[in-house]
């Protein structure tokens, strides 16, 4: 192995999390620089809790929720009485009232002729109507739609928040992978810095060549490069994970630590929740279309106040009340438009329940690789452990060989090298299982 393996190894952590990185991320990548602003740390719980807080997404899925929930409420409202209250007034032309003559012919008695009702210009009125809806127009129905539609609503937003949740756990362990990697880049520029030092001592007193010293500032050149990219690599995973929980783009994010809980609470996903909702929803639909194709009866009355009252004969100038009471029934025949319209909307209930039957399936599906992809994690930190181990002593003997001349710069470098990838690959093999598990749980819902 060759110095620039070094740089190679400290590269590999970038692969776990550079297909999921944010396209605002890389574009606001900054190369690593110094930094004045103060360290922001936050903690896997917090980060959750800021992201929900400032979250479009989950703020438009709430709105949608509290506009179902208003819809629920207009449809419960239209099952009971409707009051309308109407005041009027009118000013009419000026018009002759008519009159009745009687043709009675008495000698010496002249008969005037008789006024039927008062000449009125000006008309008042005053009226209560009120309408309760007794059977049919799909009134239930729609009610029943509509709180399907509100759980429809809040199985979405719990999905939206799950999604939420999974995007934050995926950016807070990157950035705490990220931070752990530079610190193996420090450590890997501080040991081949201390091996150029004893390699200058020895090149002072002859025992070792030029090559040898050329060597070692060029793997030192080479750690620092490697250091470079991974505090870039930092400073990149706190643009992401900053860019979604709410925070200024340019904080000093410092993960505390810790991770995702060990064991998974099993649980239906969020998103086929969701979808078996929907379906529901769109099945109560279908029904409530074909409900209106019903006949409606309404029980109506009313009481009105007028002057004149038109129910009374002859119109005169006078403040009088009446009232009715009415049952109408009402029948809507379009041609077949709202029977077409119900079979639409029955198709396509049952082309969403088949959606969600095989959302299901894959769910389950992805549950079963996710919880294989665990395993195959676990046993990884098992390996890369090992791997470890055998690095570290291989480095500390090629270190000790080297100080008695029976090693070269080029052997210490590549065990460092060696070393470096080590802890990378045990960095690497802890994100993948904590990583895992925040699908696994988001699978279930119970992220």
């Amino acid at each position: 192995m060759t110095p620039l393996s070094l740089l190679v190894c400290l590269s590999m952590l970038a692969s776990t999390y550079a297909a999921n990185e944010p396209e605002a991320a890389r574009v606001a990548r900054v190369d690593a620089a110094p930094e004045v602003s103060a360290e922001r740390r936050l903690g896997l719980a917090e980060a959750l809790a800021l992201a929900e807080s400032h979250s479009p997404g989950l703020d438009a899925a709430e709105a949608d929720l509290t506009a179902s929930r208003r819809r629920a409420s207009a449809a419960a409202g239209r099952l009971g009485p409707r009051a309308d209250l109407s005041v009027g007034y009118t000013r009419q032309s000026y018009v002759e009232p008519a009159t009745l003559e009687i043709p009675i012919d008495i000698p010496g008695v002249e008969v005037d002729p008789i006024e039927l009702g008062d000449p009125i210009e000006d008309r008042w009125s005053f009226r209560v109507a009120i309408a309760q809806p007794l059977l049919g127009g799909g009134g239930l129905a729609n009610l029943r739609a509509s709180r399907e539609s509100v759980a429809a609503l809040a199985a979405a937003r719990e999905s939206v928040t799950q999604d939420l949740r999974l995007e934050v756990t995926e950016r807070w362990l990157e950035l705490s992978a990220a931070m752990a990697a530079l610190e193996v880049g420090e450590a890997a520029h501080a040991a081949v810095a201390a091996h150029l030092e004893r390699v200058t001592a020895r090149a002072r007193v002859g025992s070792a060549t030029v090559l040898e010293l050329a060597e070692a500032k060029a793997g030192l050149a080479e750690a620092e490069g490697g250091r470079v990219a991974a505090a870039g690599r930092v400073a990149s995973a706190r643009i992401a994970l900053a860019s979604v929980v709410g925070l200024p783009l340019d904080a000093r994010i410092v993960t505390d630590g810790g991770g995702i809980a060990s064991e998974v609470r099993p649980g239906r996903s969020p998103a086929v929740v969701a979808a078996d909702a929907s379906a529901r929803a769109a099945s109560a639909t279908a029904r409530a279309m074909t409900a209106a194709l019903w006949p409606r009866v309404d029980l109506r009355g009313g009481y009105q106040y007028e002057n004149p009252n038109q129910r009374y004969f002859p119109l005169t100038d006078e403040w009088n009340d009446s009232w009715d009471v009415a049952v109408v029934a009402a029948w809507t025949l379009d041609a077949g438009v709202t029977w077409n319209e119900s079979g639409a909307a029955r198709a396509s209930a049952s082309s969403a329940a088949a959606s969600a039957r095989a959302l299901d399936e894959t769910m389950s599906r992805r549950a079963a690789q996710q919880d294989a992809a665990l395993r195959t994690a676990e046993a990884s930190i098992v390996a890369a452990d090992g791997r470890l181990t055998a690095a570290q002593a291989a480095r500390d003997a090629t270190v000790m060989a080297f100080n008695v001349g029976a090693a070269t710069t080029d052997d210490v470098l590549d065990r460092e090298a060696d070393l470096a990838g080590a802890r990378v690959a045990v960095l690497s093999a802890h994100l993948a299982l904590d990583v895992g598990r925040a699908r696994l749980a988001h699978v279930h819902g119970t992220l």
